[in-house]
């Protein structure tokens, strides 16, 4: 009845595999309560728990606030004024993200691993002294979906490469930081 296209993929689920149909949630306005009680069997709340990612999944973050803590770190613990321009960052950590554009730099991974947990508490700090600057875009029809798979008293998480701080900070500041009950960060 319904095919790959009438399904978006909302976050990743414990036990699936990316890109499969049970990674995703139908959106609509219909919404799954209304699929729900047409008796269209819905493999999504199937499950007990449901992780997303942060950034491209629940919103698109285009301020700089992140991107400029990470080039504090950078220059003031490493003293390079590097950047993060050409890193293929999706599905990276922060830390991975981190050390790529440290390595083309010149920055040998023991030196980097021997300053990272300075690094890591610029980048925090400076998150969190412009957490005002966020200006997060949550992406469409995600409040919906959170909404309904709670109406089902799921557990939802996120599971991101963010800091944990940074992660939920932008959530925060997304206004979609009380939906979620847990988290599994890069930082981790």
């Amino acid at each position: 009845m319904y095919d790959n296209r009438t399904w978006a993929r909302a976050g990743s689920i414990a036990g699936t595999r990316p890109g499969s149909i049970a990674t995703g949630a139908y959106q609509s306005s219909v919404g799954l309560s209304v699929l729900t009680r047409m008796n269209i069997q819905i493999p999504v709340l199937k499950a007990d728990a449901y992780f997303f990612d942060i950034d491209g999944t629940l919103l698109v973050s285009r301020d700089l606030v992140h991107w400029n803590a990470m080039h504090r770190a950078m220059l003031e613990v490493y003293g390079l004024d590097a950047n993060l321009d050409g890193i293929p960052y999706h599905g990276k950590t922060d830390v991975a993200i981190l050390r790529m554009a440290l390595n083309r730099r010149g920055i040998s991974d023991p030196l980097f691993y021997e300053k990272l947990p300075q690094a890591l508490a610029v980048i925090r700090s400076d998150v969190s002294a412009n957490v005002k600057g966020f200006r997060p875009h949550v992406c469409p029809s995600i409040p919906k979906v959170l909404a309904e798979i709670r109406s089902f008293y799921k557990l939802i998480g996120v599971a991101s490469g963010n800091l944990e701080s940074v992660g939920w900070n932008k959530l925060s500041a997304a206004g979609i930081r009380d939906f979620f009950t847990c988290g599994s960060f890069g930082d981790e």
